[in-house]
């Protein structure tokens, strides 16, 4: 399945929304859209359309964590399908996101 990221900006809040299979393939896209945040906004990512996530993908999340997410920055995961949750609770990505 073809992945695409869309963004949209609400108030202080920028949600970006994943659909299809997550994997290195989306990567100039991802980093694209964290390049254009505003820098003081709080960054939502929507999981829910995300069909399948690999470790490349997971290396792009903790990438982002690293470089956005200094201490005022709030990162949420949400709508995450359970076969990814399993794999982030594994992975311990709970330590390092809030998972809703």
């Amino acid at each position: 399945m073809t992945a695409s990221i869309k963004s949209v900006v609400n108030g202080d809040t920028t949600t970006l929304s994943i659909k299809g299979d997550f994997r290195f393939d989306l990567y100039s896209e991802f980093r694209a859209a964290l390049e254009s945040l505003d820098p003081k906004t709080r960054l939502v990512l929507d999981l829910g359309e995300v069909s399948s996530m690999d470790s490349s993908a997971m290396g792009m999340l903790l990438n982002m964590k690293q470089t956005l997410g200094s201490a005022d920055r709030e990162i949420r995961l949400i709508r995450v399908p359970d076969n990814i949750l399993k794999l982030l609770l594994m992975a311990r990505f709970d330590r390092k996101f809030e998972i809703l």
